[in-house]
């Protein structure tokens, strides 16, 4: 895969778990039930606060990171931005969805609008990622990688959780 893919799909990765779009939303009944109709069902069970979810992520990664004193600059850009935003995108969604005074087309409308301001944000957390990124080593590169290929399987329904794991340890540094 090559670098300028890997750093768009790390930032990508980060940016959505750092802007909490897996976090709260209302139980409802059946699929199509409620105001966002067949999306409901979608986000029912993410009870995580977006802030402390990014929070842990962002921990995490830089715990596995172990940046260098030069990096740290870098990283707190990167991290006020994520947590600046946590939550901000499901907030939006969430009120959109509880207007029940909009017609579909409307509907539809403002959600591509909120979708248009998330796109917005996660080019600025972007942009803060690919500047720490590129002062990263080839080892803590990986790291970065790994993490970002993990961001989304988090949950207890995805990827290794599912089985009792967690995020896969860094691989070994590169030899020679």
């Amino acid at each position: 895969m090559k670098s300028s893919k890997k750093i768009v799909l790390a930032m990508a990765a980060i940016g959505l778990a750092g802007l909490g779009s897996w976090a709260v939303a209302q139980p409802g009944g059946g699929y199509c039930d409620g105001p966002m109709g067949m999306m409901g069902g979608g986000m029912r069970g993410m009870k995580a606060d977006p802030g402390a979810r990014a929070e842990q992520h962002l921990n995490r990664l830089k715990a596995d990171l172990k940046l260098t004193p030069q990096q740290e600059p870098l990283w707190l850009a990167f991290a006020d931005k994520v947590k600046a935003e946590a939550g901000k995108g499901i907030q939006a969604m969430r009120d959109n969805a509880q207007d029940l005074s909009l017609a579909a087309p409307e509907r539809m409308a403002r959600m591509i609008d909120i979708m248009k301001q998330r796109v917005a944000t996660m080019e600025s957390v972007h942009a803060a990622f690919k500047q720490m990124y590129d002062t990263l080593s080839a080892d803590q590169k990986r790291v970065a990688d790994i993490h970002a290929a993990r961001m989304g399987h988090m949950g207890p329904h995805h990827g290794t959780m599912r089985r009792g794991g967690g995020m896969p340890p860094p691989p070994p540094p590169a030899k020679g």
